[in-house]
C-alpha cells in the first residue's frame, strides 16, 4: 500500500511558507514513522479564478480561490492508495497514530460543531439537491481519503461563477461527498482539533492532547492578549519538542 501526506502551502492571506517551515519537520517525522511520502502543493495548477467571469461575479475579490488548489490531490490517486490531505496551518503531535492503518472504506473527517445548515442550503441550491442532507458538515482541513474516494476531489464539473456559499472549497467537498454517497467516519476533534469558538482551543493542555492541531483562526484572544496563528503554531511545536513522552492507542 502506497500512502502520502499532502500539505497545501499556497499563500492564502497568510505566510504559507513560514507556516510550512514551522510544521514541516513534524510532518516529515510522521511520514518516516508511517512509511508514507511527503508531498507539498505549493504551485497553482487549477487556477480556478481564471474561469470566473469577473463582471458577473459578485464574490470575485472577496474569496481566495487558491483554496481549491487542495484538489490537486485528485491526480495523486493515480500513484497512491491513501492520501492524508492537510492544510498548512496544522501541527502534528509527535505521538499521533498511523491513520493509514484504518480501513479504506470510509472517508475520515471531523465534523464541525458550529451549525452550517445555512451553507448546506446554499451549496445544494447552487449545485443540486442531495436528499436527506440538511446539516451534517465536516472541516476540509484534515481529510484521509482512499483511492475509492478519488472523485470527491474532481471539481471539473463545478461552475465557479455560482455563489457556492461562504466556505466555497469546503462546501463543494461536502456536497461532492454527499452527492456521491461516500461513507464517512467522524474521528472527532482528536483527528482535527480546530478552533470552533467554544474556547477549548485556548486551553493548551486540552489542545495538545490531540493528534492533529489545526490553527484555523488568524488571531486568538488569550489571557496574555492577542496571539496570531503563526505564533500559536510555534508554541505548540516548541512544547512537543520538550514535553514528556506519552502514547495513545488508535481507536
Amino acid at each position: 500500500m502506497k500512502c502520502a501526506v499532502v500539505v497545501t502551502a499556497i499563500t492564502d492571506g497568510f505566510d504559507a511558507k513560514t507556516m510550512l517551515d514551522i510544521t514541516k519537520p513534524s510532518l516529515e517525522k510522521y511520514c518516516k514513522r508511517t512509511n508514507s511520502d511527503f508531498i507539498i502543493i505549493d504551485e497553482p495548477k487549477l487556477n480556478i479564478a481564471d474561469s470566473i467571469h469577473i463582471p458577473d461575479h459578485g464574490w470575485y475579490g472577496k474569496y481566495n480561490y487558491l483554496r481549491f488548489e487542495k484538489n490537486q490531490v485528485y491526480d495523486l490517486f493515480e500513484i497512491y492508495d491513501k492520501v492524508l490531505r492537510l492544510d498548512v496551518d496544522i501541527v502534528v503531535n509527535p505521538y499521533a497514530p498511523n491513520y493509514f492503518e484504518l480501513e479504506d472504506y470510509f472517508l475520515y473527517i471531523t465534523e464541525e460543531g458550529p451549525d452550517r445548515s445555512a451553507e448546506v442550503k446554499i451549496i445544494k441550491r447552487d449545485l443540486g439537491e442531495v436528499e436527506g442532507w440538511n446539516k451534517t458538515y465536516f472541516n476540509s482541513g484534515v481529510v484521509l481519503a482512499s483511492k475509492r474516494h478519488k472523485e470527491v476531489f474532481n471539481i471539473a464539473d463545478i461552475d465557479f461563477n455560482l455563489e457556492l456559499g461562504m466556505f466555497k472549497e469546503q462546501n463543494v467537498l461536502n456536497w461532492k461527498v454527499r452527492k456521491l454517497n461516500i461513507a464517512t467516519k467522524n474521528l472527532g476533534r482528536n483527528f482535527n482539533f480546530i478552533n470552533d469558538g467554544t474556547g477549548a482551543f485556548l486551553n493548551e493542555k486540552i489542545r495538545r492532547k490531540a493528534d492533529i492541531i489545526h490553527h484555523n483562526i488568524p488571531i486568538m484572544q488569550t489571557k496574555e492578549g492577542s496571539l496570531g496563528k503563526i505564533d500559536s503554531m510555534k508554541k505548540d511545536v516548541n512544547y512537543f519538542l520538550s514535553a514528556p513522552k506519552y502514547n495513545r492507542k488508535l481507536i
